[in-house]
C-alpha cells in the first residue's frame, strides 16, 4: 500500500457502534480506535516485524488491540462493515478476557514463556541468568495460544449463527485459516501442533458451555443477522 492510500481517518460503521454499545460498554469496556498509521508505537513494532521477515503484513492487514485500544490495519477502508464487526468482535473478546483475568496475569500468560527472558537483567547477580535468553526461541506459548483460540472461535461462532448456505464449506475454510495463524510464525508458533489445533476448532461445545460468548448470539438474534 503506497503512501497516499494509507487512510487518515475513521469513521466508526453505525453496525461496529452498536455493537461497541450493546456488548463492550456493559462490561465497562471504553473502546477506542486509532489508526496504526498514526501511531508511532505501531510503526516501530511494524518495522521490527517488517524487518525480522516476521509478519510482513502487520502494519497492512493486522488488527492489534493494547487494552481498550484497537490499532486498525492500513487496509481498513477496505473491510466490509461485517468483516469489520467481526474482527472487532475478535478484539473485544481479548479485551474481555483480560479484565476476567486481570491485565497482569492476561499479559504474562500471553508473552510467555518468552518474557521469562527479561530474567538475563539478573544475570549480574549470577551468570547462569543468561541462560534465560534461551526463552526467546519460538517456544511453545499455551497461555498465548489459549487466549486466542478463545477469540478466534468467535469466527466460528458467527458462521454458525448468521450463515446458512455452505456453513460447513465456510467453517472448513475459516478452521484452515484460523490453524495456520496460531501454528505459524504469525503468533510466534504459539502451538504448532496442528491436528490438536484442529480437533479444538471442530469441537463447538463452547458456543452452548461457554457464557462468555452469549453477548455475541444475543447481538446477533436482536439485529436479526441471520441469513435466509
Amino acid at each position: 500500500m503506497t503512501e497516499t492510500n494509507i487512510p487518515q481517518t475513521f469513521q466508526v460503521p453505525n453496525l461496529v457502534q452498536a455493537y461497541i454499545n450493546e456488548v463492550a460498554i456493559p462490561n465497562n469496556l471504553n473502546v477506542e480506535f486509532i489508526l496504526k498509521s498514526q501511531s508511532k508505537l505501531m510503526k516501530a513494532v511494524g518495522w521490527i516485524f517488517k524487518t525480522l521477515r516476521f509478519n510482513q503484513s502487520f502494519m497492512s492487514n493486522y488488527f492489534t488491540t493494547l487494552g481498550h485500544t484497537i490499532y486498525l490495519p492500513d487496509s481498513i477502508n477496505n473491510i466490509s462493515e461485517q468483516r469489520l464487526l467481526e474482527v472487532v468482535s475478535h478484539e473485544i473478546f481479548h479485551m474481555s478476557d483480560e479484565k476476567r483475568l486481570s491485565k497482569p496475569l492476561y499479559l504474562f500468560l500471553y508473552s510467555s514463556p518468552q518474557i521469562l527472558s527479561l530474567l538475563t537483567l539478573l544475570a549480574f547477580i549470577n551468570p547462569w541468568f543468561l541462560l534465560c535468553l534461551l526463552f526467546l526461541a519460538p517456544i511453545p506459548s499455551p497461555g498465548r495460544f489459549y487466549l486466542e483460540l478463545r477469540a478466534y472461535r468467535t469466527s466460528i461462532l458467527w458462521i454458525k449463527e448468521t450463515q446458512t448456505d455452505r456453513v460447513q464449506d465456510r467453517l472448513n475454510l475459516t478452521n484452515s485459516w484460523i490453524s495456520d495463524q496460531l501454528t505459524k510464525q504469525f503468533y510466534y508458533f504459539c502451538w504448532p501442533f496442528k491436528s490438536h489445533v484442529n480437533s479444538l476448532l471442530n469441537n463447538h461445545e463452547f458456543l452452548t458451555n461457554d457464557p462468555a460468548y452469549q453477548p455475541i448470539k444475543q447481538f446477533i438474534h436482536n439485529h436479526n443477522m441471520k441469513q435466509t
